[in-house]
């Protein structure tokens, strides 16, 4: 789209009868929407992406520069208004209806802008062009909206057919939401080393009262932190013996995981040697990796978590949990878990054709 205006705006600058007065800043405002065009393209082609709500800024942003490049080509007779119907089609089919009619609007005042500074606008009958314009916007706009509305209907009747054979009634073991599946792979996870270490309680330098610590980088130690278990957890040790697990790993540390069991070990006893002032012999000691360890909210984490509901909802009965989507730690995932125990059980009786449970916090409906 900015590619095309960016041509468009240069060829119209060599044919008869094209306005001279600004041609300084028209030559540069076809240069930057050339400019955004390649880089939008580019980052198309590296899948650079951003969330709904970014590109939905950056294009109201965007309106500042359509309005200036409406006054450097005549106001109200300018050539672009008839081109800005690339953006009235971006916007109604791009964007969801809670970001598209917001657009609109803003999109509307830009293009009537020409009304607060053209003299000539009302001799032109440019009202009424402004106002069969924004018929015609909000129109497509809620075309588009629908057309969009019926796809994701058909999609889901689809959906239905990749389930169930409508013919014969049995169950299809075909491909089941290469979306969704794709975006949940793309969370990406960081590799964890944890060693387990058992100690005789009556040998240990300190009381192991607290849950444990983590440290932070720079601290010349390199394991993540160490827990407690056995002062966490009941029936994780007997109450004359102690469990400490030391983690190793992460993002900044994928490496740590590959060492052999030895030098783990080794990497552990120093680093609570060093924090905890630990030198006791551990009775018993264990080695365990986890490949996919720690999920990493990366950039655009959010969008993600988007776009994995958005799939979901055309899966009804389907849910996700773990500590990918809405936080890493244990709490994190009870806090997340009632709210889907509630999702669930509603799901359940609605199948059922029963009235939905009311779930109470901790509480089982049956």
């Amino acid at each position: 789209m900015w590619i095309a205006t960016g041509v468009f705006g240069l060829i119209v600058q060599w044919l008869p009868g094209t306005g001279t007065e600004h041609v300084e800043l028209v030559y540069g405002l076809c240069l930057f929407a050339l400019a955004w065009g390649a880089w939008s393209v580019f980052a198309g082609l590296r899948r650079w992406t951003m969330s709904l709500t970014l590109r939905a800024v950056v294009t109201a942003l965007m309106m500042a520069v359509v309005a200036l490049a409406l006054w450097a080509t005549g106001g109200a007779t300018s050539y672009l208004l008839p081109v800005l119907l690339f953006t009235a089609l971006f916007i109604g089919w791009f964007f969801p209806p809670r970001l598209a009619w917001p657009l609109v609007v803003l999109f509307l005042f830009t293009y009537a802008s020409p009304l607060l500074y053209d003299a000539d606008a009302v001799d032109t009958s440019f009202p009424a062009r402004v106002l069969a314009f924004s018929v015609a916007v909000v129109g497509q706009t809620l075309a588009m909206q629908f057309l969009k509305l019926r796809l994701v209907r058909a999609e889901l009747r689809q959906r239905g057919y990749a389930e169930l054979d409508p013919l014969t009634a049995v169950s299809n073991r075909r491909g089941f939401d290469h979306a969704l599946a794709t975006t949940l792979r793309d969370i990406p996870s960081a590799p964890m080393a944890v060693v387990c270490l058992g100690f005789d309680g009556g040998a240990l330098d300190r009381q192991l009262d607290g849950f444990g610590f983590l440290v932070p980088r720079g601290e010349g130690v390199r394991s993540l932190g160490a827990l407690w278990d056995s002062s966490v957890y009941a029936g994780r040790a007997d109450e004359d013996h102690a469990l400490i697990r030391v983690m190793l790993g992460g993002a900044r540390d994928a490496n740590a995981p590959s060492l052999s069991d030895d030098e783990l070990l080794g990497i552990a006893r120093a680093d609570l040697n060093t924090t905890m002032g630990l030198t006791t012999v551990p009775m018993f000691t264990r080695v365990i990796r986890h490949p996919i360890g720690i999920p990493q909210y990366t950039e655009g984490h959010l969008d993600r978590l988007a776009r994995i509901e958005e799939r979901l909802a055309a899966w009804p009965g389907l849910f996700v949990a773990g500590n990918g989507y809405r936080g890493v730690a244990i709490n994190a995932c009870v806090a997340d878990a009632l709210p889907l125990a509630r999702k669930i059980l509603r799901r359940a009786e609605i199948d059922r054709g029963q009235s939905p449970v009311r779930l109470e916090g901790g509480q089982s409906p049956h």
